[in-house]
């Protein structure tokens, strides 16, 4: 996978983060920015941190923000350029050996770069925005310790990236993953205990530094979340934490153990007790009704 940019003013970082199948380019500007980019692969591209871009093809001209991303044909010159000053984005390229692993680990499918016969601007789900999070966290931090993690999170980011394109149902379904105007209507301290839980390794996640980020005491979060939710914030946690499960063990190369490392879980079979707390079936026995 290659790329190539134009010279740009007030850059202040420009960095490569390479996966397996995908490559993510982060750059970073002090202020106000122009640049050009063009990748020899699909690519798509999004601002982080709340974050506010124009991308530019000809003279068609799209705003990017959290809410949505842009997509790429290979070899498209596209020209980005700020709104805000302290602007960081990041570009996902991914290879067509990505396509094919996806399109054979995703049976009906049929995931093919042919899908992607236009540049265009999607709105995000929130299951692919914590995938791209929860990865380019790992990456940035080179914590994949987990054998297989990073494969399977390149194998939802790239078919969620295509049922973007199909107009498909998306996999995020459930009303712990709300959408992000759903989230917007939210009191701030839930809106902020969410996005901070969407964009740190989920295994790190504690109602401590919920609170934190949230800026709302532990019993006002517990309210909150009990009001929306029916929950506490630490059973909320449990919850995404055992919905995000239920798609690693569609990964049959990944252990319980793994999983269960992953989630942030002391044991195995600490994770296969809540497991089966929350859905009265064992990962075992889901996993092979899915396989």
């Amino acid at each position: 996978m290659k790329y190539t940019t134009s010279n740009s003013v007030n850059l202040i970082e420009e960095r490569v983060l390479s996966g397996i199948n995908i490559q993510i380019v982060q750059f970073k500007f002090d202020d106000e920015f122009e640049l050009e980019f063009k990748s020899n692969t699909f690519s798509f591209m999004l601002p982080l941190n709340k974050g506010k871009i124009v991308s530019s093809v000809g003279k068609k001209r799209y705003h990017l923000d959290e809410k949505r991303l842009f997509l790429l044909k290979k070899n498209t010159v596209v020209k980005i350029s700020s709104i805000e000053k302290y602007t960081t984005f990041i570009a996902i390229m991914v290879s067509q050996e990505g396509i094919d692993r996806t399109n054979m680990n995703c049976s009906g499918l049929n995931v093919s770069e042919g899908l992607l016969v236009k540049n265009e601007c999607k709105d995000i789900n929130r299951w692919l925005f914590e995938c791209i999070h929860r990865y380019y966290f790992e990456l940035i931090t080179d914590r994949f310790n987990v054998k297989y993690a990073k494969s399977f999170l390149e194998v939802e980011i790239i078919k969620e990236m295509f049922f973007l394109l199909g107009n498909n149902e998306t996999v995020a379904k459930d009303d712990f993953y709300p959408s992000i105007e759903t989230l917007k209507k939210m009191p701030i301290p839930i809106e902020n205990a969410i996005r901070f839980l969407e964009s740190r390794p989920i295994q790190e996640i504690n109602v401590k530094k919920l609170c934190k980020q949230s800026g709302a005491s532990q019993s006002t979060l517990n309210r909150q979340f009990q009001q929306y939710y029916g929950v506490s914030s630490q059973a909320f946690i449990l919850k995404r934490k055992m919905i995000f499960a239920k798609e690693l063990l569609k990964n049959k190369k990944l252990s319980l153990f793994d999983i269960a490392e992953l989630l942030g879980f002391k044991s195995a079979s600490a994770f296969i007790t809540s497991f089966k707390r929350n859905f009265a079936i064992t990962p075992n026995k889901y996993r092979h009704i899915l396989l």
